[in-house]
């Protein structure tokens, strides 16, 4: 995969995420569940676009270039998944407080967290692979992979992961250009 497109497709996610929703607004701008049609067609386009780029990067120093995106990601992200847990938060409390709505709490709910969760299993393509190829390369332990493939599935501990991972695979890195 030629290098440009190894680095526009995690930023075009990050923009399909971000500003994707004005551009879907701007083209449908009467329309609530158009716009939120073409926001999860991009975002998910994107996504898989990043899993692809992710399960193709090889070469000479793809673990550390799959850990930094995979780093920078989660770190982009943190306030999309501030801002929907505030919504969930918020919309909890106004669906007990108006009566009979309560009903639609578990549905909304369960959009946002399925939302939150595909984002999160698409940014974590690029740590586990970069976990899989230190593995190969010996960078990492397989204990230690299987740790940090593992935590990239769970909400919170993903960022942390991945900047563990990261470092890691960085200290690994310097470590074998010595020799």
């Amino acid at each position: 995969m030629p290098k440009a497109l190894r680095v526009i497709f995690p930023i075009l996610l990050l923009a399909a995420v971000y500003c994707g929703w004005y551009l879907s607004d701007a083209l449908f701008p009467d329309s609530t569940n158009g716009a939120l049609g073409v926001w999860t067609a991009a975002v998910f386009i994107t996504g898989a676009l990043n899993v692809a780029s992710a399960c193709m990067t090889r070469g000479n120093g793809s673990p550390r270039k799959l850990a930094f995106w995979d780093m920078l990601l989660k770190l982009c992200f943190i306030p999309f998944y501030v801002v929907v847990f505030s919504f969930a938060l918020g919309s909890t409390l106004a669906f007990m407080v108006v009566p009979g709505t309560i009903f639609f709490a578990p549905v909304v709910m369960v959009a946002l967290v399925v939302v939150d969760y595909v984002l999160l299993l698409f940014t974590s393509s690029y740590g586990i692979a970069g976990a899989i190829r230190g593995q190969k390369q010996g960078m990492l332990t397989v204990g230690m992979t299987v740790v940090l493939c593992v935590l990239h599935f769970i909400f919170v501990t993903d960022v942390i992961a991945s900047i563990v991972l990261y470092v890691q695979i960085r200290k690994a890195s310097k470590r074998m250009t010595t020799f």
